[in-house]
């Protein structure tokens, strides 16, 4: 099932090893990118005007979630203003529980375990900047008996990308920019 490096590189990703594949090293390159990249556009001179809205799918989507994390405790009140929305496809640490974020109502978490619950300044899931999607059977943010695995193996996972499945949850994240969220 799929080519040596990649089985190589996703058995590192699952077990932690970092000699193991490149995936975590990865992982930890993007969520300095983009920690870098808000830093730096919060202090800039749009910093007070404009709005972030980050995004992330699959790999992706773990560091955007990774970054926004980390960054959310040290931001003013005004500086998480700025932050207008974190849409996440596919989040290896999903986490259906998550009632302020999870957009699909799903039943188990990812492949690489429980994110804890994303701090968000929000009380209502209407009101939350934060919307992380997880197609139903999707092997990456839900974990499966590993006969499931191996019959689905990544097909909804890329239904993101190859259907209109992100272009309509955008088009949920647009609503909620437009109506004056984020």
């Amino acid at each position: 099932i799929g080519n040596w490096r990649d089985n190589l590189n996703g058995l590192g990703a699952v077990f932690g090893v970092h000699d193991l594949g490149a995936y975590r090293d990865s992982e930890n390159e993007g969520r300095k990118e983009v920690l870098s990249f808000v830093k730096t556009e919060l202090a800039g001179a749009c910093g007070k005007t404009s709005k972030i809205v980050l995004l992330g799918y699959s790999q992706g989507a773990q560091a955007t979630g990774d970054a926004y994390e980390q960054i959310y405790p040290g931001l003013t009140k005004e500086q998480r203003e700025h932050i207008a929305a974190v849409v996440l496809w596919g989040d290896p640490r999903y986490n259906h529980t998550d009632q302020l974020a999870d957009r699909d109502d799903r039943g188990t978490d990812g492949l690489l375990g429980t994110r804890k619950p994303f701090p968000n300044d929000a009380k209502q899931v209407k009101d939350s900047k934060i919307f992380s999607y997880c197609n139903n059977r999707d092997i990456i943010c839900q974990t499966f008996p590993l006969a499931e695995i191996a019959y689905f193996r990544a097909r909804e996972h890329e239904l993101y990308y190859k259907t209109d499945e992100a272009k309509n949850d955008g088009s949920a994240v647009a609503s909620f920019l437009a109506r004056g969220g984020g």
